[in-house]
């Protein structure tokens, strides 16, 4: 378990910036699939920069929209992929922690959660040219959950499969907030581009 101090996330990592190939957070790079994480109370004010990006068959057989191989990074203002027994609580990426990568996805916490992230909050972002943006993650896979979670103020940009929460989720979001501008081709969503049992939410966004 990784906790900062309090709720009100005195604990916060701010360095010059964090680049690496793949596997790249803002709090954690890597954690192994089958081992139960939980970060709390943690807030990052570094941006984020993964540099390479693999072909990862085990995490979907699909292809993306325009028939391409989906390619990742694993790169998150918190943590790359959030893993099915890991828990993101009560986290930030603050106004400085922009996220760039050269995969697939791009979310502001994460960009794959497979697990659990509840009230995290993102202000800091990145542009991309992408598609599959999301505020909190790129992907929210089938099993995965976001719960109370906030965007607030920030301009989020991509071009297909555009979320103010998730780029495209097949999962539960849950009572999670959305205050943002949205750019995108299309596929373009207040909380996501394209989504699933999603309930309790608000959005006030501006699409262009």
């Amino acid at each position: 378990m990784i906790t900062g101090e309090n709720d009100s996330k005195d604990t916060s990592a701010k360095l010059g910036k964090i680049r690496g190939g793949i596997f790249v957070g803002g709090v954690i790079g890597y954690n192994q699939e089958d081992t139960a994480l939980t970060i709390r109370n943690v807030e990052n004010k570094t941006p984020v920069e993964a540099e390479l990006c693999v072909r990862n068959r085990k995490e979907q057989t699909v292809r993306t929209y325009d028939d391409e191989e989906f390619t990742y990074s694993y790169a998150g203002g918190i943590i790359g992929r959030v893993s099915k027994n890991a828990v993101i609580d009560n986290c930030r990426n603050a106004e400085v922690g922009d996220v760039h990568t050269e995969g697939t996805y791009l979310g502001g916490i994460c960009e794959i959660n497979e697990g659990s992230i509840k009230n995290c909050q993102v202000s800091g972002f990145g542009i991309s040219a992408h598609d599959y943006v999301g505020g909190i993650a790129g992907i929210n896979k089938s099993g995965a959950e976001i719960t109370g979670c906030t965007i607030d103020n920030k301009t989020i940009v991509g071009g297909s499969y555009v979320g103010g929460i998730a780029g495209r989720s097949s999962a539960a979001i849950f009572g999670s907030y959305a205050m943002c501008r949205l750019e995108g081709d299309d596929h373009v969503g207040g909380i996501a581009g394209e989504g699933h049992d999603i309930s309790s939410c608000v959005s006030y966004v501006s699409i262009d």
